[in-house]
C-alpha cells in the first residue's frame, strides 16, 4: 500500500467517509487485501488502474477485501459510513485505519470547543474553526482508533463581590484641608486584579501605601 488518504465528517448518528487509497501489485498471483471491518457500510467504490478490471472486492464475515489476481498499480475511489455513537452527553466513532506507507486520516466534528480523546494514542492534531472542530492522524498502523468527544465545560464566571470599609481623618489648615483616608477592602466572592480610587480634580496626591 503506497499512500491512504481518509477524510471523515460527522453527520448527527454517522460518520460519512470517504477514502483514497493507491497500491500496488507485483505478481499475478491471487491476494486478499484486508480493507474495511465489517462494521462499517460501504456504500460506493471504483477502481482505477490499467488492469483494474482484475480487481474484486469481497465482503466476507471478517470485512472488506480487494481480490487481486493481476500485478499493477491500482487506484481506490471508496465511500462508507461508520455509526457514531452516544452517550452521557459525549460521542464517539471508531474508525479504520489503512496500514499505508503514507496516510493521513482527517476527521471533521460537529462544534468549535471539544474534549477529543483519541484511542489508542496515535500522533495527531486538533484545529478549531468557527463551527466545527478538524481532527487530524499521521501515519497509520493495521488498527482501528476511537476517537470521542464532547462540549468542553466552560468555568462558570464569577462576578466579584467586595466589601470595603473606610476610615477618614480630616485636618484643616490655611488653606488646604488634608484628607488621611485608609481603604479597607475584603473580597466575599469572585477574584479582583486590581482597584481604581478617583479623587477630585484639584486634589493633590500626596502617598500611597498598600498592604
Amino acid at each position: 500500500l503506497n499512500e491512504a488518504t481518509t477524510a471523515a465528517v460527522v453527520a448527527d448518528t454517522v460518520a460519512k467517509v470517504s477514502l483514497k487509497l493507491s497500491f500496488e501489485v507485483l505478481d499475478d498471483k491471487v491476494h486478499e487485501l484486508p480493507l474495511l471491518p465489517s462494521d462499517v457500510s460501504l456504500t460506493e467504490f471504483t477502481f482505477g488502474g490499467r488492469r483494474a478490471v482484475h480487481l474484486k472486492m469481497l465482503r466476507t464475515p471478517s470485512g472488506y477485501v480487494i481480490r487481486t489476481s493481476q500485478a499493477g498499480e491500482f487506484t481506490l475511489d471508496a465511500q462508507y459510513v461508520a455509526r457514531v455513537e452516544k452517550a452521557d452527553k459525549a460521542s464517539s466513532v471508531t474508525l479504520p485505519l489503512v496500514a499505508a506507507a503514507r496516510a493521513t486520516t482527517t476527521l471533521t466534528l460537529p462544534g468549535p470547543s471539544l474534549e477529543v480523546t483519541v484511542s489508542p494514542q496515535v500522533s495527531h492534531e486538533l484545529k478549531p474553526s468557527a463551527n466545527d472542530t478538524t481532527l487530524t492522524i499521521y501515519g497509520a498502523t493495521d488498527q482501528q482508533v476511537r476517537v470521542a468527544w464532547k462540549d468542553k465545560i466552560e468555568p462558570k464566571k464569577v462576578e466579584p463581590v467586595l466589601f470595603a470599609d473606610q476610615n477618614a481623618k480630616v485636618s484643616v489648615g490655611r488653606g488646604v484641608l488634608r484628607v488621611d483616608s485608609t481603604l479597607d477592602y475584603t473580597v466575599l466572592q469572585g477574584k479582583v486584579k486590581e482597584f481604581a480610587i478617583a479623587l477630585p480634580g484639584d486634589a493633590t496626591l500626596l502617598s500611597v501605601k498598600a498592604e
